[in-house]
């Protein structure tokens, strides 16, 4: 009988030790399978982190680029603009450059779509107000909303011709609703011609100041709806556009640009 039940002991004791083995390899494998995982979720936010870094760095580029080339600034409410018509050759050269630079930039596969930027167009935020400049052309359309057309205030323009180009100017007139102050000066840059336009303009109408030599159009200013400037000219000019809006104001690129990488992330190029 003692043999039996020392048997039965030793059997208890051996299925005891083969549970707790089992528990303990079960374990082991846990721990295994979770520092494995600890590890590639580290790996994963440190690729993140690399990923938005090179991110950053490509917008300070293209920022210095545009900045330089562009020249805008923000204070406060007003974006202050100035460049020359037809767009800078030399803009155009450096982002050229630059795209073909990301094109071949292969490390964590950093790309951007700068097909927008190439064409001289940016956005003012939050009112979501469009500035493209083309060939001889340079337009600001603000959304057609409350938070947008509603709540520009005012334009500040200047027009510099080379000397002789021009000797004559006219338009504008003085509106009533919801208006915005306007002021136009064009001028050569001999200063031998200066004229200077105010007007107080309604918003949702429309108005334009036209640019002659010998009584030929040389340059045409329009306001249209909603709140929009436009100016064509074919000559080369210096142009300076400021823009008011009753709220604070910055400045984007009007493209979004992608990082392809894990971080998967978007966004835009402040350059203000």
């Amino acid at each position: 009988m003692a043999e039996m039940i020392g048997h039965r002991r030793g059997m208890f004791f051996t299925l005891s030790m083969m549970l707790l083995g089992s528990a303990l390899l079960s374990f082991i494998f846990f721990l295994s399978e979770q520092s494995t995982k600890s590890s590639d979720t580290v790996t994963y936010l440190m690729e993140v982190d690399r990923a938005s870094d090179k991110y950053s760095e490509m917008e300070d580029g293209v920022a210095r680029i545009i900045s330089q080339s562009i020249n805008i600034s923000v204070q406060n409410s007003t974006v202050s603009i100035r460049e020359s018509l037809p767009l800078s050759g030399q803009m155009m050269d450096d982002l050229e450059g630059f795209a073909r630079f990301e094109e071949n930039y292969s490390d964590m596969n950093v790309s951007m779509n700068l097909t927008n930027i190439s064409k001289g167009s940016f956005i003012i935020q939050p009112s979501g107000t469009l500035v493209t400049n083309s060939a001889g052309g340079f337009d600001v359309t603000p959304k057609n909303s409350a938070d947008g057309a509603g709540t520009l205030t005012a334009y500040d323009v200047e027009l510099v011709f080379l000397p002789g180009a021009i000797d004559d100017a006219s338009g504008l007139a003085n509106s009533s609703g919801d208006t915005m102050d306007v002021h136009v000066r064009v001028r050569d840059s001999s200063y031998a011609v200066v004229k200077d336009f105010y007007a107080s303009l309604d918003k949702y109408g429309s108005g334009s100041l036209n640019v002659t030599k010998s009584g030929a159009t040389v340059a045409l200013v329009s306001f249209s709806d909603p709140a929009a400037l436009s100016v064509r000219c074919s000559e080369n000019i210096g142009l300076k556009a400021s823009i008011s809006f009753s709220n604070p104001s910055y400045v984007e690129t009007d493209d979004q640009i992608g990082a392809e990488s894990s971080a998967n992330r978007t966004g835009r190029i402040r350059i203000a």
